[in-house]
């Protein structure tokens, strides 16, 4: 989930909309359509291995992976980070290990067993995998790795952070040019992160389409062109939202249990889950009904201030 200049209001100003050649608003099946450069698309992935641990992991200050359950085994991912790629040339990332959980309770102190290996690659083409260039190791913690386990256990936490290079043929806007919230008034601003997502989660429960795709539209074209996306991707992240009105026993969950995140040096904010074992999921969920079971859907929203707008809008 991986510009256009009439605007619509939902309580406060949100986002741009669009319209296509027959009227119809917020065209997110056709973003595809302004999607660029396809035939130079590189994919930047974080392939991450943590053990006895958990942690947050950062590319150019916005969260792009994450972990905070029951430290059992080893967690792995592969990541997409070109969300977080406004540009060519230096990207900056971090990790930040925390204690394990066990048994739903976390430690004080990092493990002497703490495992922790990141490392970059790009791969080239659209929804391809083919490997452009080495493989960027970013950092590796380990047993095996002398001096780095001292460095660590029984520590709080720990934090590691460096560069590393990326070429991407677009640019993007991002939050480059928003507004500074590290200026603002907290509580404030933390009831109009809270209002934001409120607006969010009632789209959805209101199967509202024209103002959810309204809402959804510049972090969409922007996503997009990062992913390079073609006709079926845009499908696919416009099934995305409105799959959602199709769940079901779909039960639209309450806003809680959250704290307030800012990041993006500044210039993002987020509403994040503070409970175990949801630390750092989105605060907007839907529970619904598969298999016999209860699921939970959450969309994620992170949000800026564009430069004199006054007003939160969503970007990731």
């Amino acid at each position: 989930m991986k510009q256009i200049l009439l605007l619509m209001i939902l309580g406060t100003t949100l986002a741009p909309r669009a319209q296509n050649s027959n009227g119809t608003e917020h065209p997110v099946r056709d973003i595809y359509k302004q999607v660029r450069f396809r035939d130079q698309a590189i994919e930047y992935r974080a392939n991450i291995q943590i053990g006895a641990s958990c942690f947050e992991f950062y590319v150019n200050d916005l969260l792009v992976a994450y972990y905070f359950g029951n430290a059992n085994g080893t967690f792995y991912t592969s990541t997409p980070v070109n969300n977080a790629i406004l540009k060519s040339g230096t990207q900056k990332w971090k990790l930040i290990l925390y204690p394990a959980f066990l048994n739903g309770k976390q430690e004080n102190t990092l493990s002497g067993n703490l495992l922790a290996s990141v490392s970059i690659e790009g791969l080239t083409g659209t929804r391809a995998g083919n490997r452009a260039g080495a493989t960027a190791r970013l950092i590796a913690i380990s047993q095996q790795e002398p001096g780095s386990i001292s460095a660590t256990a029984g520590k709080p936490l720990a934090v590691y952070e460096g560069e590393f290079s990326a070429a991407v043929p677009y640019t993007l806007p991002g939050w480059n040019n928003s507004e500074d919230l590290t200026k603002e008034d907290e509580k404030k601003l933390l009831q109009e992160v809270i209002e934001v997502n409120q607006r969010y989660l009632d789209l959805f429960k209101n199967k509202d389409i024209n103002g959810l795709q309204a809402m959804v539209y510049k972090k969409e074209q922007e996503t997009q062109q990062a992913d390079f996306d073609d006709q079926a991707g845009s499908s696919e992240n416009y099934t995305a939202y409105t799959g959602v009105f199709d769940l079901p026993d779909a039960e639209f969950l309450p806003i809680e249990n959250y704290k307030l995140k800012i990041f993006g040096n500044g210039r993002l904010v987020t509403l994040v889950r503070k409970d175990f074992p949801n630390i750092d999921e989105p605060v907007v969920r839907i529970r619904y009904s598969k298999n016999g079971r209860r699921r939970i859907k959450a969309m994620q929203g992170v949000f800026h201030k564009p430069a004199g707008s006054g007003h939160l809008e969503l970007i990731r």
